[in-house]
């Protein structure tokens, strides 16, 4: 079965609003607890596969799809750290630091992975980092 580019953007454009979604959803809260671990664990996994992704289609010179790519994995990022949730009841994301840090590190520290990075990215790990830092000093206060 082939694809055409134009269906791999328009499914990249509907996991985007599939995430919008279910970043209000996890914000907001789920029905259960467990359910909120299991979607932050999903797009966790699904990370490195973006970045894979990615990095094979620039070395492939298709370079219109990597922009909603980067769009989308950026989006997951801000997803599964969950800023607004930090910002506002750093006792709700207590459960998430490590996870997150363990992400981070594996992101901006593994060799393999840190030639995949692109800037903005960067960036939102670097914020994510400085947001659990400013988690941890409210829950000390």
């Amino acid at each position: 079965m082939t694809s055409s580019p134009a269906q791999g953007s328009e499914s990249l454009e509907m996991a985007r609003v599939c995430l919008k979604i279910l970043k209000v959803m996890v914000i907001h809260g789920f029905a259960r607890f467990n359910m909120i671990i299991e979607a932050l664990e999903f797009i966790r996994e699904q990370i490195p596969n973006m970045l894979e992704l990615r990095h094979r289609l620039l070395c492939s010179g298709i370079h219109p799809a990597t922009a909603v790519i980067a769009k989308t994995t950026v989006l997951m990022a801000k997803t599964l750290y969950m800023c607004e949730v930090q910002a506002h009841q750093p006792l709700s994301y207590v459960a998430f630091i490590t996870p997150s840090l363990e992400l981070i590190s594996s992101l901006l520290f593994t060799p393999a992975v840190r030639c995949q990075l692109f800037d903005q990215l960067t960036v939102t790990c670097s914020n994510l980092l400085r947001q659990i830092v400013l988690c941890l000093l409210l829950l000390h206060l």
